[in-house]
Formats: structure tokens, sequence, C-alpha cells
């Protein structure tokens, strides 16, 4: 039974397909709304891509995670923000 592993865990082959389905759509999603324009991020012709307005949890610190209802967090990865909802993507150890 093929796994792939994922960081330190590992994900069998449910998961896996799951998973990549789940990156194929949200990859589709970004290009049928040209990109984020968060800060100075902008197409060809200068216009701005509109993804940003379709993040779940992005810039929304502190609110209520649309999924659970949870307050999202932020926090540093390699001097990034990064937004999260503690309840539905919880740290493993």
């Amino acid at each position: 039974k093929p796994m792939v592993i994922v960081g330190a865990g590992i994900l069998g082959r449910a998961d896996s397909a799951a998973l990549h389905q789940t990156i194929r759509a949200v990859l589709a999603d970004g290009i049928r709304h040209e990109g984020a324009s968060i800060g100075w991020y902008r197409k060809p012709d200068g216009t701005k891509g509109s993804s940003q307005q379709h993040f779940a949890v992005y810039g929304r610190e502190g609110e209520a995670c649309p999924r659970c209802g949870g307050v999202v967090h932020k926090i540093r990865v390699a001097q990034r923000g990064t937004h999260y909802c503690p309840s539905c993507q919880p740290k493993r150890t």
C-alpha cells in the first residue's frame, strides 16, 4: 500500500489522494481568480488579482473561523505571517 511522507507524518492512499485533489482545486481557484494581490503584486496589465477576497482565514486574526467558529490566530513562519484556526488545524506532536 503506497504511502506519502508529509513533514513528520505519513499519509495513506486515501488521504494522499484527497490531499492531491485539494491541492489541484486550490491551485485552480488561484488561477481562476488571477492570483492574490495582497501587497505590491499586479498582473501584467497592472490590475490586481482577486484571490485574496476568497481566503478563509488569511488576514482575519482574532475573527471567527468560517468553518468552526473558533478564533483565527496569526503566527510567523520563516518571516511570513501565517493565519490558521487551532481547532481546524491542531498542532501535531
